[in-house]
């Protein structure tokens, strides 16, 4: 008996020598302390791993003292804060992303910015050598026309009265752009006396004439600019305000060698502005007084010269309502029937050849 409960005795001593089995999820703390994450966590969020680092030790340490329970709940927290920490790991590495992106687009912008200063100054160029191109041809001394038969004068005549209109036009934009009216005087001198030639229909028409004339008033009206583009010479500012306006519904808009011009038909009830043609002038009238460096210059194109009471009213019709909106400068000119844009005679020519243009001459093109 005695020898049987020594026995009994040693087994139980035995028994409670035994070292407790470590828990499962202290295995599992480690595994995920060793992983990959973890690593990167350590690096993007080192407070959440050092947290998590925390509570794996204790969890250790509970184990280590025959706390099964406390090692089960701070290994089971400790995995928790690991996943915490993975998730601010992946929060920062999201933000690092971001702000690069963010640094990507601005270098991106900043060099679509340069690009866009660069074009607008190639276009700048380019619009400038295309006009001293035109000025250039038109000064080349021309072979003279002599005269020829009647059909082909008559021709001519309709060609001079037109080329002869487009000088004085361009003569006008030159004086409302320099404001020296004592400069351009021999020009609206020579005008004046072509213009009356031009109406007694000679027999051999002045076309030289005219196409001189033309190209010193065009010359003149690139002099009146230089001041202008020497000041800003990377700035194409007639294409600015010609995308400016496109953005306005209802308008015809084209460029031409005074600047942006805007056609507008029907415009009249009798001697007054219709409703379309009174809003549609009021825009441009706000448009003018946003960009005073732009004068306007309102042109009346009518389908026979036997109008000159109705002319004047109307061009004052025009005039008035832009000033009213808030244009400072603004000119009218009457081109009568001298550029029509259809054949007269044709199916509709009156209806296409009435018109007014009201132009913002270019300071620079």
């Amino acid at each position: 008996m005695k020898s049987i409960g020594a026995s009994m005795l040693c087994v139980v001593a035995l028994t409670g020598c035994a070292s407790i089995p470590r828990p499962t999820v202290l295995a599992e703390v480690d595994r995920i302390a060793k992983s990959k994450k973890a690593t990167e966590s350590r690096r993007s969020a080192p407070q959440a791993y050092a947290h998590a680092q925390a509570l794996r030790e204790k969890a250790g340490q509970a184990h280590e003292s025959g706390d099964s329970a406390a090692a089960q709940i701070f290994g089971e927290t400790a995995i928790a804060a690991h996943e915490h920490s993975f998730v601010l790991a992946r929060l920062a590495e999201a933000e690092r992303r971001r702000v690069k992106a963010e640094a990507t687009v601005a270098d991106h912008q900043e060099q679509l910015a340069r690009l866009d200063g660069q074009q607008q100054k190639y276009a700048a160029e380019a619009d400038a050598y295309e006009l001293r191109s035109k000025v250039e041809r038109d000064a080349i001394p021309r072979v003279p026309n002599p005269p020829t038969d009647p059909k082909r004068e008559r021709a001519r005549l309709d060609a001079a009265r037109g080329l002869a209109s487009q000088a004085r036009l361009l003569c006008v934009a030159a004086r409302l752009l320099s404001g020296n009216t004592k400069s351009l005087t021999k020009q609206f001198l020579a005008l004046d006396q072509l213009s009356a030639k031009l109406r007694q229909a000679p027999r051999a028409t002045p076309i030289d004439d005219a196409i001189s004339a033309r190209a010193h008033c065009l010359s003149s009206l690139t002099a009146a600019r230089r001041p202008a583009i020497s000041e800003v010479p990377e700035q194409s500012v007639s294409s600015d305000l010609l995308t400016e306006l496109s953005q306005s519904p209802g308008l015809d808009l084209r460029r031409d060698d005074r600047g942006v011009v805007i056609t507008l038909r029907d415009t009249f009830r009798g001697r007054s502005l219709n409703a379309d043609a009174a809003e549609i002038i009021a825009r441009l009238g706000a448009v003018s007084k946003a960009h005073p460096n732009f004068p306007i210059l309102v042109v009346l194109h009518t389908a026979n010269r036997k109008r000159v009471g109705m002319d004047r009213t109307q061009l004052a019709a025009v005039t008035d309502a832009l000033k009213k909106a808030g244009a400072v400068r603004v000119e009218a000119q009457n081109a009568h029937n001298s550029q029509p844009v259809a054949v007269s005679g044709s199916r509709r020519a009156a209806r296409r050849n009435t018109r007014v243009e009201v132009v913002f001459i270019s300071p620079a093109l």
